[in-house]
């Protein structure tokens, strides 16, 4: 259990109960009695009306968040030997080694990450537009020096303890967690030989570091193979920085080897560990064919355990009660279907990135509204920190998608459950307003410039778009619970010819015509498709206002989405040509009216 993480909630919010640390924490009550108890009885913590840090709880929560790593260094200087662009961008199956570290660190809660580039520096600086966590280090002299120039670079920058790693290796990511669970302040890591026939090999004893060579000649024995991922702090780092380097070709293996001399350097060794090199053709054939698909199991059967702990400690049920867990995938988010004692549920836990566009604590209200009312099913578990979310699974169901959606009689059902939302007379906390989401949005980007770069004639667009709230004003419309991503797939039928609708992220009150347009436009119903859903929603007794302020909306959607598209981008989603096409249909339809 997350000591660190109960001693900042309950300093974050005095008075605070063990159910809302529980409902934080995603732990079971029980678990948390158990903690706190403990903790009380080493005065940590005291209990009145609720729970407070006592002077010994400040200090132990300063001394556990001191120890936390957030800075990472990564090393990518230096010259490909068989690629004509950096060996951190080679590509397995679509993901760049850089950005797979970037990404299993930044889940790690990595803030900070200073990479050291020299060969094609272009390559990353543009990959430090999308992240505003990375800071570049240049190293011009790449090709006339070895590793340890590069380390050298980090002098003036590095103040804490870190993380550092190669950039042309793929790992699991247990490895970051293990290195990162370490008590020991000074550790690198070690697996059994690779086969790699490129790396540093070790000698340990009492697991420490006593000797480390590329030539297996030098030591008297093997005991592993340095991965290229350790955790150094400050006091380490600043010895490394002391030494008197002439060698140009001294790597900064041998210099983290020849500190260990007189400072302790731990070595956590994990046989099992998958993980390789790519440093030219043949390494990255090996990695493909052989590494990559065991990495790949060996991370979907982790993620697996994860979810079943995760089960275990929300829901207070025992390992013996699930049966199943079964991956579903999601655009945005990760999606699970899970069996416990028979019975099957849906379990999502948001993507990356989402917690800065989705009010979650809007979602579950919403949510629960509408599945009071039959329009979804009933939630099992909510939790509106986090967006975990557990929902009654739909049986024997069919998801719709934009050729079903076209059917009559499941446009009958689509238009008449949209309906029964929007004269439902529920009434949703928030408000869904397009304009402000825009604004939302461009100020979450990291870099803005991507939009003018990606978007031809962009703020004239915007200004443009800016104009049709007068023209909605203009027309009047009323404000109802609306769903407000009505795409087919978010729409689930079952055998009975029941329909139910899905995923309240973006739920809020809105305009209705807000809900026909998105499910029209997604559906991309052609004139005819589009009016005889419209026929069936409004009973033949549509009027031009309401087929107006739709038009209205498919570009407001389309000028919308291309932006979350770009932040998605961000996030390290990749969406292809998806933002553009939006974007110009939103110019294409928006001059038919301004």
């Amino acid at each position: 259990m997350n000591e660190s993480r109960i001693l900042f909630l309950i300093n974050e919010f005095p008075s605070i109960t063990q159910r809302k640390l529980a409902e934080k924490l995603n732990l079971s009550l029980g678990k948390i009695n158990g903690k706190v108890k403990e903790l009380e009885s080493n005065g940590i913590i005291i209990k009145n009306n609720g729970y407070y840090l006592t002077q010994n709880g400040k200090e132990k929560l300063h001394e556990l968040q001191s120890t936390k790593i957030i800075d990472a260094v990564i090393l990518a200087a230096g010259k490909s030997k068989d690629f004509n662009y950096p060996n951190g961008f080679v590509e397995i199956y679509s993901e760049a080694l850089i950005e797979r570290s970037l990404r299993i660190l930044l889940e790690l809660k990595i803030e900070k990450i200073y990479i050291v580039i020299g060969y094609k520096k272009e390559y990353y600086k543009k990959l430090a537009q999308k992240y505003k966590e990375i800071s570049l280090i240049e190293n011009e002299d790449y090709e006339s020096y070895s590793s340890y120039y590069s380390f050298s670079k980090l002098k003036t920058y590095i103040k804490n303890d870190f993380l550092l790693l190669d950039s042309d290796i793929i790992y699991e990511k247990k490895a970051i967690k293990k290195i990162l669970d370490s008590s020991e302040k000074n550790v690198i890591l070690a697996s059994s030989e690779s086969g790699s026939k490129d790396e540093a090999y070790i000698c340990i004893q009492n697991e420490n570091l006593v000797k480390m060579s590329k030539d297996k000649s030098e030591l008297k024995r093997i005991d592993g193979e340095m991965l290229g991922i350790s955790k150094l702090s400050y006091e380490y780092f600043q010895n490394i920085m002391k030494l008197e380097v002439n060698n140009p070709y001294y790597s900064y293996e041998y210099a983290i080897a020849d500190i260990a001399k007189k400072l302790p350097l731990k070595v956590l060794k994990i046989n099992e560990l998958v993980w390789g090199e790519i440093d030219n053709k043949n390494q990255y054939q090996r990695v493909l064919k052989e590494i990559y698909p065991r990495i790949k199991k060996n991370e979907e059967l982790e993620k697996i355990q994860e979810i079943k702990k995760l089960l275990i400690s929300i829901l207070d049920i025992k390992l013996v009660d699930i049966d199943e867990v079964e991956v579903l995938g999601g655009m945005t988010n990760k999606n699970y279907l899970i069996t416990i004692n028979r019975k099957k549920y849906v379990l999502r836990i948001p993507g990356v990135g989402t917690e800065n566009i989705i009010n979650r604590y809007s979602e579950k209200i919403n949510a629960k509204y509408s599945s009071l009312i039959g329009i979804d099913k009933e939630l099992i578990y909510f939790n509106a920190e986090t967006g975990i979310k557990i929902s009654e699974y739909i049986e024997k169901a069919e998801t719709l998608n934009p050729e079903t959606s076209k059917k009559i009689e499941n446009m009958r059902l689509t238009s008449g459950l949209l309906k029964k939302l929007h004269i439902s007379n529920i009434h949703f906390e928030n408000k869904f307003d397009v304009f402000n989401e825009i604004n939302k949005y461009e100020n979450l980007l990291k870099n803005k410039e991507v939009l003018h770069n990606k978007y031809s004639n962009y703020e004239e667009v915007k200004i443009k778009i800016f104009k049709l709230k007068q023209k909605l004003l203009e027309n009047g419309y009323k404000i109802v619970a609306c769903h407000n991503d009505t795409v087919p797939e978010n729409f689930i039928k079952n055998t009975k010819e029941e329909i139910f609708l899905i995923d309240w992220e973006y739920s809020g009150m809105n305009d209705p015509m807000w809900d026909l347009a998105a499910h029209s436009l997604e559906s991309n119903f052609s004139k005819y498709e589009e009016d005889l859903f419209l026929k069936f929603y409004f009973d033949d007794k549509i009027n031009k206002e309401d087929v107006f302020r739709i038009k209205i909306y498919k570009i407001l959607q389309d000028f919308l989405w291309s932006i979350w598209t770009i932040l998605k981008e961000e996030n390290g989603d990749e969406f292809g040509l998806y933002g553009i096409e939006r974007y110009n249909r939103s110019k294409k339809i928006l001059k038919e009216i301004v």
